[in-house]
């Protein structure tokens, strides 16, 4: 027969579909190798690769020492950071754990970075990215006031644009404007270029802080913005200092009086000018307008306010100087004092991360929003409590447990008799010891404010180099093994690994912006459940086990971390979505195989149960109050709260490409046995050309596909509408060229293969111990490394300690669900009943 053909007895065309293994060691891949049944001795996510087959000296050879031992001590260089970060932390008096460092000093200490869009970004905190509706919540029902010359209308326009995006700024330039917002926020400008308008100021100081039918709500904000045109139109020998000094102490007066007990706003902001760019300016004004007396005026400013005491203090905003500081050197402004859109864009993020932080995020929920000017952060109780009851079961067991073995007598056997029944074993304890520090890791990395973290902004430069990187790691590790099955074991390990890398690099890089590269993830996170369903089936097929003991094991090891995660993080599992999505996956192959189960043999019957299921699965997911209705009865009743919209977002985007990997794992079962295609096998001519054309077609598709792909360049969510229905040609063109011969088969590499072990390990530690903020930002071990400094730091410890956790729970699923069968229900319903009652209290 042609080269997809071998003997009858060992059925290695189909043998290890890595998608079906039992360690579970990826993403969304099935559990157990199709023709090995799960072994009760063996831990289920142990890897057990074949030695190196690389010399010592040999290319590659330094990644083959990583892979095998160097894990250990980047885990234990976690560890170590942990602990020489939490006591940098208390020794420099910046703050608690539990609150942001100084916002000043923070929001001032920054840079620019290149877009898209370009933007401003501090250098030690995440800037939360404020939209219409996070703006309009911390500003519902007030003002917004700015006083002064046309930069306090630039000001003002950028923050009407960022309440109502598309609103026209068109209007008198020497004029007042009005316009009001949504949710009752209303925004004035009063033109006031020498800050004399003592009408104004009369009102706004007597009336801003109540409730009048000239000021009809309190005031929020008010910014003071002026300075130019003294410079420009004063005759005195200070250049007009004078008079802005005489005008400046008139407003502080007034303010003063007002007093803290009912001030004019909420915030009062006097802005620093705006540095200039004395190659733009013109004629006219580069006589009168001079960085020597921009930094007078800001001297005066600094001076007679000094530092703010309290956030409700009137104060110049320093960060606001630092921002056009960094602006002007990267030549943002066209007449050398009025700045574009996107530098007044990164002011508005400014001084709403200043004003509304403390207000929107207080609370356990603070870290996971925004770290800039964050007052309160304390974690929920139940936080504590989880890595206590951890800690207890964890080391101090496992201390226990060596307790016994050093010191025990015969005198404490009747304790020590109670104290093994009560204590996991002494594997377990370390296991459980294990998980433990790595959740104080990801508790204190990103639910405290220990490392700092901040935001991403995307570069071509730095993706471009990180994709090459990964690229030539695989390369380098490639080695030829025995197996040419068809997807086989190594093969779908290396498609997960470099697949989750693709996936890492995106993330880290924030490249979700650049809509060709988003959709192009979305085929990657379409093809792990391609597996899924490929894996799966095979294994039902032929094995024919459909044990509760079996499916638990499954759903444990997949989400057994997410929901440890959870728990720490103080976020619910399916914020975590890939292993309840590949759990509802599961699940649909599971009782789509399991019906009928002695008539899966008939192939019409086979299909025709897939199209049925296929069918209710359409309708549950895309009739939205099926699952509401669901996920509704669980909010009333077990306190789970899901999203819904996210829910039906992530099941509908890939509803299709499960059942796609069951159908190629059936024709690939009918084409092993002979019987589809057996004539067409039975001679070589044909076989080859049929080969070709499947080779050609799959190539061409794979063109189509990225040609498709690539005309929704400017927005990724018209994409989303078509990815259900293009991504199974695209995945099944891809498996065929990748398994076209069986030189192919035989390749991988052994860096994707290792990664692919534990890929969902980094794909859910990746949260909290590599990005930040819950994915948003970017987590920051080496404060003085710079970016690729920090990358490298912190990538050692996330990939040491996802394998670590590959490890650990894998071999803990035995322990939660058992070997008894028997037992296994009831130890399985125990832990529901345990996290039922965790979830209510």
């Amino acid at each position: 027969m042609a080269s997809l053909q071998v003997d009858a007895e060992s059925s290695r065309f189909l043998d290890t579909p890595s998608a079906a293994d039992d360690n579970i060691p990826l993403l969304p891949t099935p559990v157990s190798t199709p023709l090995t049944p799960i072994p009760s001795a063996t831990p289920p996510n142990v890897r057990q690769d074949p030695p190196s087959q690389h010399p010592k000296n040999a290319p590659g050879a330094a990644w083959e020492y990583w892979m095998d031992r160097g894990w250990v001590w980047g885990f234990w260089a976690g560890v170590g950071a942990i602990v020489v970060a939490i006591f940098s932390r208390l020794l420099s008096g910046q703050g608690t754990l539990f609150s942001s460092p100084a916002c000043e000093s923070a929001l001032s200490h920054g840079r620019w970075q290149p877009g898209p869009p370009p933007r401003y970004i501090p250098d030690s905190c995440y800037l939360y990215p404020y939209t219409k509706k996070e703006s309009l919540q911390c500003l519902a029902s007030s003002r917004v006031v700015f006083i002064g010359d046309s930069t306090a209308r630039d000001v003002y326009n950028s923050l009407k644009t960022r309440l109502v995006p598309g609103a026209s700024t068109a209007g008198e330039k020497h004029a007042d404007l009005q316009f009001d917002a949504p949710s009752d926020v209303r925004l004035e400008f009063f033109w006031d270029p020498f800050l004399n308008r003592t009408t104004v100021h009369d009102m706004e100081i007597t009336n801003g802080g109540k409730t009048t039918s000239n000021a009809k709500n309190r005031n929020a904000l008010m910014v003071y913005s002026a300075g130019y045109w003294f410079m420009k139109y004063s005759t005195d020998r200070s250049g007009g200092l004078n008079l802005f000094k005489r005008n400046l102490d008139m407003i502080l007066d007034g303010i003063g009086k007002a007093g803290h007990g009912d001030p004019v706003a909420d915030e009062t902001l006097i802005r620093p000018i705006n540095p200039l760019v004395a190659e733009k300016l013109d004629k006219s004004r580069r006589k009168s307008m001079t960085m020597d007396r921009v930094n007078a005026y800001n001297l005066h400013l600094r001076r007679a306010l000094g530092t703010p005491r309290s956030p409700e203090d009137v104060h110049v905003p320093e960060y606001v100087y630092r921002l056009y500081e960094a602006a002007a050197v990267e030549g943002k402004t066209k007449d050398g004092f009025h700045y574009d859109a996107n530098v007044l864009a990164s002011e508005v993020d400014l001084v709403l991360n200043r004003h509304c932080n403390r207000k929107l995020f207080r609370g356990p929920s603070a870290p996971g929003k925004a770290t800039c000017c964050v007052i309160e952060g304390w974690p929920d109780w139940k936080q504590f409590a989880f890595l206590g009851v951890l800690a207890f079961f964890g080391p101090l067991a496992w201390w226990c447990r060596m307790g016994m073995k050093r010191w025990g007598d015969d005198s404490g056997k009747q304790s020590a008799s109670l104290t093994s029944r009560l204590l996991p074993s002494e594997t377990n304890t370390l296991l459980l010891s294990k998980l433990w520090i790595t959740l104080v890791y990801i508790f204190a990395a990103d639910r405290t404010f220990i490392f700092p973290r901040i935001n991403k902004q995307f570069t071509t430069f730095q993706f471009t180099i990180l994709t090459l990187a990964y690229i030539i790691a695989g390369l380098l590790t490639l080695r030829r093994q025995k197996d040419t099955a068809f997807l086989n074991r190594h093969q779908t390990d290396e498609w997960k690994g470099w697949m989750q890398l693709a996936i890492l690099v995106y993330h880290y890089t924030g490249a979700s912006k650049v809509a060709v590269i988003y959709n192009a993830i979305r085929v990657l996170v379409a093809s792990y459940l391609f597996m899924t369903g490929y894996g799966h089936f095979t294994f039902f097929y032929l094995k024919s086990d459909f044990s509760f003991i079996r499916v638990a094991r499954v759903l444990v090891r997949l989400n057994l971390l997410s929901i440890a995660m959870a728990c720490v993080t103080g976020r619910d599992a399916l914020f975590y979505y890939f292993g309840p999505l590949v759990s509802f996956w599961f699940l649909v192959v599971y009782v789509t195989m399991a019906v009928g189960h002695t008539r899966n043999a008939s192939t019409p019957f086979l299909l025709a149960k897939l199209a049925v299921s296929a069918l209710c699965c359409s309708i549950f997911i895309n009739y939205p109050p099926i699952i509401r209705t669901i996920w509704g009865v669980l909010a009333s009743t077990l306190n789970v709260n899901w999203d819904v919209h996210e829910s039906t977002f992530r099941l509908a985007l890939d509803q299709w490409i499960v059942y796609a990997g069951m159908l190629t794992a059936l024709f690939a079962l009918k084409l092993n046995k002979g019987v589809i295609l057996s004539s067409i096998q039975s001679d070589p001519s044909a076989w080859s050309t049929f080969k070709r054309r499947a080779i050609l077609v799959s190539g061409v598709t794979l063109v189509a596909y990225a040609l498709f792909e690539s005309s929704f360049s400017e927005n990724k969510f018209a994409y989303n509408k078509w990815h259900a229905y293009v991504s199974v040609p695209a995945v099944v063109a891809f498996t065929v060229l990748r398994n076209a011969t069986a030189g192919l088969r035989a390749t991988t590499s052994r860096f994707w293969c290792w990664v692919g072990a534990f890929s969902l390990e980094t794909f859910l530690l990746q949260y909290h111990i590599w990005l930040g903020v819950d994915t948003k930002g970017l987590l920051v071990v080496w404060p003085g490394g710079g970016w690729w400094g920090n990358f490298v730091v912190a990538s050692v410890v996330f990939f040491a300690a996802s394998e670590v956790m590959g490890d650990v729970t894998g071999r803990l699923v035995e322990w939660v669900v058992g070997k008894d069968k028997k037992w296994a229900v009831w130890r399985v319903l125990g832990w529901w009943v345990v996290l039922i009652v965790w979830n209510l209290v």
